[in-house]
């Protein structure tokens, strides 16, 4: 599937029109869900992002909860120079 587009997630309130700038030293969340899996037998998320971002200094996180408190999952930081395909497998995280 071809991914295209300049629209981006934002999710600081700070008063700036999206997109920014960042306030510095934030520390930002995105959720989705909850999703009831209880009768699953089988759970993958797959996604494409374009990230750019301080690298070293700030993070794109994916992760997984079973209880909506404790993530586990995967980051990555930096400059991609286009668009990135993704898997969030829970099981892989959760065993």
């Amino acid at each position: 599937m071809a991914n295209s587009g300049s629209y981006s997630a934002y999710c600081v309130q700070n008063g700036e029109p999206a997109p920014g700038p960042y306030p510095a030293d934030v520390n930002a969340w995105m959720t989705y869900g909850p999703f009831d899996l209880s009768n699953a037998t089988d759970a993958k998320m797959d996604f494409s992002y374009w990230n750019q971002s301080e690298p070293d200094c700030d993070y794109l996180y994916w992760m997984a909860s079973s209880d909506g408190e404790n993530f586990n999952g995967y980051y990555t930081s930096g400059y991609q120079a286009d668009w990135q395909s993704e898997t969030l497998e829970p099981e892989r995280l959760c065993g």
